[in-house]
């Protein structure tokens, strides 16, 4: 148990960046009213690429198996630059249906605005994001 905590320590400020979005990308799942599946497709996919780039920064250097990986990467870049496009998309596709689709669109804009800062201090401040904490 005591290296499954270990594993998931926020080591450097890009951890704690993709965990805000993990929450946020949760939080904004669970405002997303029912009979939207597209808007939720997204939010899953953005999960799934949140985790995705936390996996990619606590593998050893070079043994991502995907091209491109490293810091400073074109998969890394796209994978950023998605995170932050899914929740706006996801957010603002969210049929208000309810009180609870009314909160969809601004919880998305949140989130792809926490997500593009992420992806634009991952790429001009390399050694700030990934460095040791």
């Amino acid at each position: 148990m005591e290296a499954v905590l270990n594993l998931l320590r926020p080591e450097s400020l890009a951890h704690i960046f993709l965990y805000v979005l993990f929450f946020l990308g949760l939080v904004l799942l669970f405002v997303i009213p029912e009979k939207n599946e597209t808007p939720q497709y997204l939010v899953f996919a953005m999960l799934f690429m949140v985790i995705v780039a936390f996996l990619r920064t606590r593998a050893a250097p070079g043994s991502f198996p995907v091209p491109g990986s490293e810091n400073n990467g074109f998969f890394t870049f796209l994978l950023h630059i998605a995170i932050a496009i899914a929740p706006l998309l996801a957010g603002t596709m969210a049929r208000k249906q309810g009180r609870k689709g009314g909160a969809a669109i601004p919880v998305g804009i949140l989130t792809a605005f926490v997500g593009g800062v992420f992806a634009l201090l991952s790429f001009t401040f390399i050694p700030m994001m990934y460095g040791r904490m």
